[in-house]
């Protein structure tokens, strides 16, 4: 079988852009390497120059300059995390004008425990989005397990980001006429970066707090906030501010919610300005009179959160798919990809918070069947055993001809689908000791690891 995956490598030529923070798309392109495939890196500032190993690095400015990367370099496949940055959604188009093969990562639809590959595209964009439910093969048994509610691979991700960012800034004058999707200025995100990643003891003994004394008072709904510049909310971009997302959740239930329903406004993970939303959230409570009746909490578990609420409001993120797992309701503004009507019953938002009804029965648990089968791959981007797991999956995706949604929609796609992946080189090279390395990672006392239940998909 690695034969085999070499062989469908042997001639194809990788521009990577831009990547999750850290090493991994290091790593993924030296597996890559190992396998017969070259790889380039395409970078716009100098934070993704610093994350690169290797040689093969080109310093770009925006999506035309990628445009005439591929060109150049007789590109046969480009290669990026997250489609919707002005810089990727540019460069997809060229490619695949080109006819290049594109190969999209994202953040697990049903993370911390797995990561997203997808060649047509992603969150509101994925086929999985617009796949009819009721076509959607059944899976083998019940339910998945539900996503871990723990994340074990948030320190690391935090210190990846701070390093990139100080990286960014560091380096700023070499690339002069860079201009980051996010609207802040680079120092002002440096210094967020970095800020976030010295409080986070802070930041843990707060939302502890916070959480217990939410908890505590119910009944409750609770608001999942995303990041501000998160480039994946799509045609809910006019939500993406804190504030008026805030305000248009918060006149809603002042007006439809029942009078001893509270809202629990939960923030990001990692989130940087935990400070400024928690008073947000109380000036834009007070205006609408839910002094009482609203609170902001600076992160924390989700599960136990979720585990005592009535309901769930977002824009598009993936942690709704935690609540959809619970059976519990669940409105979102924007286009996901679990925007499927047995998911999401309920499209106006006054009748969501006054009578908010739940997913169809059985509904998710195909959902997340099909998506665990065509999109998700066990691992992380963040800790070293996660890489070496989600990478070991990943090459032979890269290289199959096909995608596993091609296969879901082909007869007999359960049998097809054990020919789709078959082990690559580095694959075999690193599977037992990625098993090992977690094994003993969560035998150590208090040991956090980022989830215990990817190890038995």
């Amino acid at each position: 079988m690695p034969h085999q995956i070499g062989m469908r490598l042997r001639n194809r030529r990788f521009l990577m852009l831009q990547g999750p923070h850290g090493p991994f798309f290091a790593e993924l392109a030296a597996a890559l390497r190992l396998e017969g495939a070259s790889v380039l890196r395409g970078g716009v500032n100098a934070g993704d120059e610093a994350e690169w190993r290797g040689p093969g690095y080109l310093a770009l400015r925006d999506a035309a300059g990628a445009a005439g990367a591929m060109e150049r370099t007789g590109a046969t496949d480009l290669l990026l995390y997250g489609e919707a940055r002005p810089f990727h959604a540019g460069a997809l188009e060229a490619a695949r004008a080109r006819g290049l093969r594109t190969h999209i990562l994202e953040e697990g639809y049903l993370r911390p425990a797995w990561i997203t590959y997808e060649r047509e595209g992603s969150n509101g964009n994925s086929p999985a989005a617009g796949w009819p439910i009721a076509g959607m093969a059944e899976g083998p048994g019940g339910a998945p397990p539900c996503p871990a509610a723990s994340w074990g691979a948030l320190r690391h991700h935090v210190w990846h980001g701070a390093a990139y960012h100080l990286a960014l800034l560091a380096g700023a004058r070499r690339y002069p006429g860079h201009r980051p999707h996010r609207p802040v200025p680079l120092r002002i995100e440096a210094a967020r970066a970095l800020g976030a990643a010295a409080g986070l003891p802070f930041a843990m003994a707060w939302r502890q707090a916070a959480q217990a004394r939410a908890i505590r008072r119910r009944p409750y709904d609770v608001l999942l906030l995303q990041l501000e510049h998160d480039s994946s909310l799509g045609p809910a971009a006019e939500l993406a501010g804190h504030a008026a997302l805030l305000e248009r959740v918060m006149a809603g239930f002042a007006a439809a919610a029942p009078q001893e329903q509270r809202l629990v406004v939960k923030m990001h993970p990692l989130e940087a300005r935990r400070l400024h939303v928690a008073r947000l959230v109380r000036q834009i409570a007070d205006r609408h009179g839910l002094q009482d009746r609203a609170a902001a909490l600076p992160g924390g578990r989700l599960a136990p959160l979720l585990d005592g609420a009535r309901a769930a409001l977002t824009v598009t993120s993936t942690a709704g798919q935690q609540a959809l797992w619970r059976g519990l309701p669940l409105f979102a503004f924007g286009r996901t990809v679990y925007s499927h009507p047995e998911l999401l019953p309920c499209s106006d938002l006054a009748a969501f918070l006054a009578d908010p009804r739940p997913p169809a029965p059985g509904a998710h648990a195909r959902f997340s069947a099909f998506l665990l089968r065509s999109s998700q791959i066990a691992g992380s981007y963040y800790t070293a055993p996660g890489r070496r797991m989600a990478i070991a999956a990943l090459v032979p995706r890269i290289a199959a001809e096909r995608s596993a949604y091609d296969f879901e929609a082909a007869p007999l796609a359960a049998a097809a689908h054990k020919h789709l992946i078959p082990r690559s080189a580095f694959g075999h090279h690193v599977a037992r000791k990625t098993a090992r390395t977690a094994r003993e990672a969560e035998e150590r006392p208090g040991h956090e690891v980022e989830s215990t239940e990817w190890l038995g998909q």
